[in-house]
C-alpha cells in the first residue's frame, strides 16, 4: 500500500514537472514573440541558408575574379602608362626606381663614400681634360687636313698630268722630284710689268704675262700687291740654304729652304707676292688673313696660278703654309685644282713628299 502511494506520488511529481516545462515554454515562445521556427522548417531554413551562404560565397569568388581582375588590369594599364611616359623620355628615371626597389638601404657612411669617389672620378675628368688643354691635344685642336694623297680617279679625267720635262708648266719639283737637270735654267725668261721689290727679277714668259693680268686685277679692286721673290738660278739657291744651314743647320734649313735643284723659283714658274703697304704683315702665314691674301687665294686660279703650299698640307708638299707662294700651272690645270681644294701631288696622283729621300 505504502509502495503504490509512492508511485502515485512520483507520477503525479512527474505530471507538475511536465506541465511546468510546458508552461515554461510557452511563456519563452510568448516572450520570443513567435520567431522561432518549428524544427522542421529550421532544417529547411538551414538548408536554404546554407545554400544561400554557397551561392554567395561563388557570387563572392566571381566578384573577387572580376575584381582581381579588373585590379590586374588596372596594375597592366598603370605599367603601361609608365613605360609609355618611360618611352617618351630618356627612361633615366624608371629604370632608377627599378634599381631603388632592389637595392638595399645604405647606412650614411656607405653614402658619403660613394659620393667622395664620385667627386674623385669628376675631379680626375677634369684633371685629364686641363692636361690635354695644355698639351695640346684637346678634342677641338685642329688636325691636318688631310693625311693620305688623294689619288687621280677623283679627278677623271684629270686635264693635266706631271711632268718631269723642266720645260713643261706642269712640272712636278719637290722633295723626291728634282728637276733634270740640277742646274736647269729656262731659256724663255722675262721681266714681269709688275710692282716689284727690286729691279731684275725673271719669270718666263707665260708665267710673268699671267702675274701682270693678275696685278691689274687686283690693282682695280684697290687691293696693292708687290712681286717680292722670282726666278732663282742654282748657283743663288745654294746659296740661300747654305746660309740657312749654317745658321739652324741642315735640318733646320730644310724645313724653310728648298736644296738647289728641288725648288719651284728655279723653274721660272714661282712667284711670292705680299702686300703693297701692310704694317702688320709682311710675308708670313698673316699674309692669308689679309685683303689681298684672300682675293689672292680666291682669285688666282684664274689666271692660271694656285697657291702651292696650302694650310695643313705639310704632310704631303714638305713646307709650312705659305699663302704668298704661286705657282704657275695654266688656267685649265690652276681652276681643277682650286675646284678640288688638293695639292699638286693629290690632283696628279702623286706620292707625297715631306722628306728628301733617304730621310724619314
Amino acid at each position: 500500500m505504502i509502495r503504490r502511494r509512492r508511485l502515485v506520488a512520483v507520477a503525479l511529481l512527474a505530471l507538475v514537472l511536465v506541465g511546468a516545462g510546458w508552461l515554461g515554454a510557452s511563456l519563452v515562445d510568448a516572450l520570443r514573440g513567435g520567431d522561432d521556427e518549428p524544427v522542421a522548417e529550421q532544417g529547411a531554413s538551414l538548408t536554404e541558408h546554407a545554400s544561400d551562404e554557397a551561392a554567395a560565397e561563388e557570387s563572392g569568388e566571381e566578384s573577387s575574379d572580376q575584381d582581381g581582375a579588373a585590379d590586374a588590369s588596372d596594375e597592366d594599364a598603370a605599367d603601361d602608362a609608365r613605360s609609355g611616359a618611360g618611352d617618351e623620355g630618356d627612361g633615366e628615371e624608371t629604370t632608377e626606381a627599378a634599381q631603388s626597389t632592389d637595392e638595399p638601404e645604405r647606412t650614411e657612411d656607405e653614402r658619403t663614400e660613394e659620393e667622395d669617389a664620385e667627386g674623385a672620378e669628376v675631379d680626375d675628368a677634369s684633371s685629364e681634360e686641363d692636361a690635354a688643354a695644355e698639351d695640346g691635344t684637346a678634342e677641338d685642336e685642329p688636325e691636318p687636313r688631310r693625311t693620305e694623297t688623294v689619288g687621280p680617279e677623283n679627278f677623271y679625267p684629270p686635264v693635266s698630268e706631271a711632268s718631269s720635262d723642266p720645260d713643261s708648266i706642269h712640272v712636278l719639283v719637290n722633295r723626291l722630284n728634282p728637276l733634270d737637270p740640277l742646274d736647269h735654267q729656262p731659256d724663255d725668261l722675262t721681266t714681269p710689268q709688275v710692282r716689284s721689290s727690286y729691279d731684275g727679277m725673271l719669270l718666263r714668259e707665260q708665267a710673268a704675262d699671267a702675274l701682270a693680268d693678275l696685278f691689274s686685277a687686283s690693282d682695280a679692286e684697290g687691293l696693292l700687291m708687290t712681286l717680292t721673290s722670282a726666278y732663282r738660278s742654282y748657283g743663288y739657291q745654294q746659296q740661300l740654304y747654305d746660309g740657312r744651314a749654317a745658321e739652324l743647320g741642315v735640318a733646320g734649313a730644310d724645313e724653310y729652304t728648298a736644296r738647289p735643284g728641288h725648288s719651284e723659283h728655279q723653274t721660272g714658274l714661282a712667284a711670292d707676292v705680299i702686300a703693297y703697304d701692310n704694317p702688320t704683315c709682311g710675308m708670313g702665314a698673316c699674309f692669308g688673313d689679309t685683303a689681298e691674301g684672300v682675293w689672292l687665294a680666291e682669285n688666282a686660279h684664274r689666271f692660271g696660278f694656285i697657291i702651292r703650299y696650302q694650310e695643313g698640307t705639310e704632310d704631303i708638299t714638305g713646307y709650312a703654309y705659305e699663302p704668298w707662294h704661286l705657282r704657275y700651272v695654266g688656267e685649265e690645270t690652276a681652276e681643277a685644282v682650286y675646284e678640288a681644294g688638293v695639292t699638286l701631288e693629290e690632283y696628279w696622283g702623286e706620292p707625297a713628299a715631306p722628306h728628301y729621300p733617304g730621310e724619314e
